[in-house]
């Protein structure tokens, strides 16, 4: 589960839909990147959970760069500044496909990821596979590298209003070496500038005990255009 959080977390922000067609909160699910950019020159913030902060850049129709980090109330938010690439190298009116890079200095941890994106109708669904690397010098490198895979969907029941649902699973749990996952459900209200998304996260875990339900999740963007 720990591994599974850590890659969420690097992974959030290497987002990077086709120029024409972008609007405010495309370039992800709640968490999970998808395959779409913004038109060059534009630009979006968005606050998770009201400490981790993202800003990113369209530096051309199919390319994102972006920073990725907690809210600086801490001088330990420093291990968590991530810098990112999302590269988006194939869209049709249906399919479209992007590679992401994210480097985070201070923790010597690298992650290479793609994402596939189809939209049929009103809705998108969404696969992305994350690799994450440890350079540490003092742990076993092989025994930290680790993949993510991530699968979602969109759904707009509205132009304004849609419906979303994500789940994480690890290698691990590939594997069957461990069970579980997370998954994340959610509602985004979106106009042409802002969008809002709202729901929560669970681990599916057996030892979360009886009385828990889930996590909240909020998260705010601003779309600068």
């Amino acid at each position: 589960m720990k591994k599974i959080s850590i890659l969420l977390f690097l992974s959030i922000f290497s987002q990077a839909i086709y120029s024409q067609d972008y609007k405010v909160g495309d370039h992800e699910l709640l968490a999970m990147p998808t395959a779409y950019t913004m038109p060059a020159g534009n630009a979006y913030f968005t606050d998770y959970e009201l400490i981790l902060l993202n800003y990113s850049y369209a530096i051309s129709d199919r390319t994102h760069l972006g920073i990725f980090t907690l809210f600086p109330f801490t001088i330990d938010f420093i291990e968590t500044f991530s810098i990112g690439v999302k590269q988006n190298y194939y869209q049709d009116e249906n399919l479209a496909a992007a590679a992401t890079l994210t480097l985070t200095p201070k923790n010597d941890f690298l992650t290479l990821g793609n994402v596939i994106s189809y939209k049929f109708n009103k809705a998108s669904f969404h696969l992305n596979l994350n690799y994450l690397k440890s350079y540490s010098s003092s742990e076993n490198l092989a025994e930290n590298d680790e993949i993510l895979v991530g699968i979602g969907t969109k759904i707009n029941t509205s132009k304004s209003i849609a419906l979303i649902m994500e789940y994480y699973s690890s290698s691990e749990i590939l594997s069957f070496k461990e069970t579980g996952g997370l998954i994340n459900l959610g509602l985004r209200i979106s106009s042409e500038y802002f969008s809002s998304d709202i729901g929560f996260f669970r681990p599916i875990q057996n030892d979360m005990g009886d009385d828990f339900i889930a996590f909240p999740f909020l998260k705010f963007s601003y779309y600068f255009h």
